[in-house]
């Protein structure tokens, strides 16, 4: 009676660690994959439409769309406010886009101007996650030499995945437990 009951909780053990490998990966932070035009470009021209941000997870979603509408400026290099409007597309209609904000600048860019996309740490995805940090997108328009400072986008560290290794490792350990248990057993 003790190994069965040693076995079904062994069991729901391994049950609940799996369970959390799968939360584990949803609770990844939120990071920006990628902008248009890139992080520190030069040259954009300056009937630019909109400049497009991807982001790892869903940031339209209708649960976090008003809040995530308060996290975007748009600025040029000295600090002014930019006018734009905030595209975001229905996640429900558009999957695909569910990852996607445009920056649509409501007039024609100045020449030889930097420009900066300030994204708040407050972005939310609608698994809850947000950026670890706020961010900035700058390029320079074109006719220009200014160039500024920019934050590194979404650098990688291997070690942000130990987590799910130790997850499989228990998981991994508790199935031969189990075996060795049965074999036991026989």
């Amino acid at each position: 009676m003790k190994k069965k009951i040693l076995s079904a909780i062994s069991l729901v053990t391994l049950v609940c660690l799996l369970a959390t490998s799968g939360f584990a990966a949803n609770g990844e932070p939120l990071t920006l994959e990628s902008s248009n035009p890139e992080n520190g470009a030069v040259d954009v021209a300056t009937d630019l439409e909109e400049i497009e941000l991807m982001f790892s997870k869903n940031v339209v979603n209708m649960a976090v769309a008003e809040n995530n509408k308060t996290c975007v400026a748009f600025t040029d290099g000295d600090g002014n406010a930019i006018p734009f409007e905030l595209v975001m597309a229905d996640d429900q209609v558009d999957r695909e886009k569910r990852d996607y904000l445009y920056i649509r600048p409501v007039e024609a860019l100045s020449e030889g101007t930097a420009y900066i996309v300030k994204i708040s740490e407050e972005l939310t995805s609608k698994s809850g996650t947000s950026l670890e940090e706020a961010l900035e997108v700058s390029f320079t328009t074109i006719g220009g030499e200014i160039v500024i400072e920019h934050t590194e986008e979404g650098s990688s560290d291997p070690s942000s995945n130990n987590g799910l290794i130790w997850v499989g490792l228990l998981a991994f350990a508790a199935i031969g437990f189990i075996g060795f248990q049965r074999r036991k057993k026989k």
